[in-house]
């Protein structure tokens, strides 16, 4: 199996309004590409993309749904912390990525792609139902600090015991109940 790709990086910058105009986004562009090494994605968040240079993708800013009347006075930033920022994904868009929890959880996701991996490798249709348990294990993972590690450690005790019986050549799993005619 080959090496997960690297993160992608993002560099976010956001022009709204007239205030600034397109030169200041060209110009941080040309200031990052000169002293950042390696690829980055820069994107641009803005209600006008007139005039900014190729290289930078332009997004629409996320509607906040504010209360109509509210002085413009930067709200628009704080679409920036969206759930979903158009697909961006990196630590530094979310402000608890360092923690241990993420980091687990970016484990856990490596973690399942190689047992789903293993799991293809020797599929057949006999052990078909036994797969699809152990694929079905994150499911049983939910909640956030202690109540998560307590799922978690429940999840991967039957992870590893139907994991076991995969390697052992186990055709259903425990739960399943044959019929007979």
């Amino acid at each position: 199996m080959a090496a997960p790709a690297a993160p992608a990086r993002h560099v976010i910058c956001m022009k709204w309004g007239r205030k600034y105009g397109p030169e200041y986004v060209n110009r941080l562009y040309a200031m990052v590409r000169r002293h950042l090494g390696g690829d980055f994605n820069f994107v641009c968040l803005t209600d006008d993309a007139a005039g900014i240079r190729p290289e930078v993708q332009c997004l629409p800013i996320p509607p906040l749904d504010l209360p109509a009347g509210i002085p413009e006075r930067g709200w628009n930033k704080l679409a920036t912390f969206s759930a979903d920022l158009h697909g961006l994904r990196g630590t530094a868009l979310d402000p608890f990525g360092k923690t241990e929890e993420r980091r687990t959880e970016r484990a856990l996701i490596q973690e399942y792609r190689a047992c789903i991996e293993e799991l293809l490798g020797s599929l057949t249709p006999e052990r078909l139902a036994l797969a699809v348990e152990i694929a079905r294990i994150p499911e049983d993972i939910r909640g956030y600090g202690h109540v998560k590690e307590r799922h978690l450690a429940a999840a991967r005790k039957k992870w590893f015991a139907l994991m076991d019986r995969w390697r052992n050549g186990a055709a259903a799993p425990a739960t399943a109940q044959r019929v007979t005619a």
